[in-house]
């Protein structure tokens, strides 16, 4: 992911704790469709929730630029469900605003 900054030493405030897991880890077998996340989700979200990459919001933000059908596993401390009512939303934002522009 672009906008990441690079891997740091042990203990370092840039270090995203997700490279000591593999990637399977964060693309749990179970996701939800919305409500309580899986299991898998919720080791996964545990994860993100030690990062401060994942609380400064880079991480989601370059999991954002998918489209909402594109959405999968755990990224930036959200599952794909909650990533995908965060494009949805964005989108719906977006339409909003444009003929609101357009009046002004």
């Amino acid at each position: 992911m672009s906008s990441m900054p690079q891997d740091g030493q042990r203990g370092e405030p840039n270090r995203r704790p997700c490279t000591d897991y593999p990637a399977d880890h964060f693309f749990p077998e179970t996701e939800t469709k919305g409500g309580k996340p899986s299991a898998g989700e919720a080791a996964a979200l545990r994860v993100c929730a030690s990062c401060p990459l994942a609380t400064r919001g880079a991480c989601l933000e370059d999991a954002l630029r998918f489209k909402s059908w594109d959405q999968h596993g755990v990224v930036g401390g959200t599952t794909a469900a909650q990533r995908r009512l965060i494009v949805r939303s964005r989108r719906a934002a977006r339409t909003v605003q444009a003929p609101l522009a357009e009046v002004a």
